[in-house]
């Protein structure tokens, strides 16, 4: 601003002045019984104005002092006012009082599950609508039905075979379709698990609920080896088919040692896989006239072993065995 007289101009004054907008109101509908109730909120201190035929709402427009109520769609649209302030946005919401659409229905987490266990169904929430019916299908007959206000219901499945979900929304006009195409699940019967041994023998059986872990057997024995794991990892998981689980197994390592004829050690002991042959070492000799080197023989070995170089079947400790070398002349 400046001032003026006779053509002489003050200096310019200047000041900032900022108003504050006012945040648009908040429309919230409530689906009642027969209705839709219609609640608007704004700012302290600020008076709404609304229409509802889609103008533009104005101060000329009716004045927010109650909630309103709903019996047909229609269109609301408000705006806050409060002296010092900017006129806020025209908030603007959608009202549908019409019959619910057709939900929108899946399985939450697996389509197949043991009998007895339950199947967990959800759909679409849907914001005009009182509540939802639920209902399981075996074939062509209800097995049962249930009323919720939420978008989620499990159903348990009380034996084997096939079933159908379907779900349909509700509100004061009416109520939609069942949602097409229904739910499939499945309750399936336990299935057999077999542990064998390497040579085809059933070690045990068990029946695991579909889904569910079986219970490992103790690890089975072999004569000679040791047990490495059960052929498939099926087992090691949930169970969802006839498994049959063979041993796998290792050869031992066994260390066989070499005398002489006097105790003493002969040759580098060695390393032998279960039933398979040592490498003998070169023939020792004695000196002693008219003896000859006979063979070896087992001096130590476990309890149950062959004695059977050729076959290792334990630790064993071989000692050179010298006799009079000519049969035909007495001693």
């Amino acid at each position: 601003a400046i001032a003026e007289r006779n053509g002489n101009k003050s200096a310019i004054n200047t000041q900032c002045v900022t108003v504050r907008k006012l945040t648009s109101p908040t429309i919230v509908p409530v689906l009642e019984e027969d209705s839709i109730k219609v609640g608007i909120e704004a700012e302290s201190g600020a008076a709404i104005y609304y229409t509802t035929d889609g103008s533009v709402p104005r101060t000329t427009s009716a004045r927010y002092t109650q909630p309103l109520q709903f019996k047909k769609s229609a269109t609301v649209k408000a705006i806050a006012i409060k002296g010092g302030c900017a006129n806020s946005d025209v908030a603007v919401k959608a009202i549908k009082a019409e019959k619910p659409s057709l939900p929108t229905a899946a399985v939450s987490g697996p389509d197949k599950v043991a009998a007895g266990d339950a199947v967990k169904i959800t759909w679409d929430k849907q914001e005009f609508v009182q509540d939802y019916a639920v209902k399981l299908y075996q074939g062509n007959k209800v097995l049962e039905e249930q009323t919720v206000q939420g978008c989620v219901y499990a159903f348990t499945l009380p034996a084997a075979g096939e079933y159908q979900v379907t779900v349909s929304a509700h509100n004061f006009i009416g109520s939609s379709a069942e949602s097409y195409p229904p739910v499939k699940v499945t309750a399936m019967e336990p299935l057999t698990v077999t542990f064998k041994d390497y040579d085809g023998k059933v070690i045990s059986t068990q029946k695991v609920r579909y889904g569910y872990s079986v219970e490992l057997p103790e690890n089975p024995s072999r004569r000679g080896h040791e047990f490495k794991k059960w052929d498939t990892s099926a087992i090691y998981g949930a169970i969802t088919e006839n498994v049959v689980a063979k041993a796998e197994y290792s050869k031992r390592k066994y260390i066989v040692k070499f005398l002489d004829a006097e105790g003493n050690v002969y040759a580098p002991q060695q390393e032998v896989l279960f039933d398979e042959s040592v490498k003998l070492p070169q023939e020792p000799t004695i000196d002693k006239i008219g003896y000859a080197f006979m063979g070896w023989r087992c001096t130590s070995s476990d309890e149950d072993s062959a004695l059977d170089y050729e076959h290792v079947d334990s630790n064993m400790t071989l000692q050179a065995v010298f006799d009079w070398g000519n049969k035909d002349l007495p001693v």
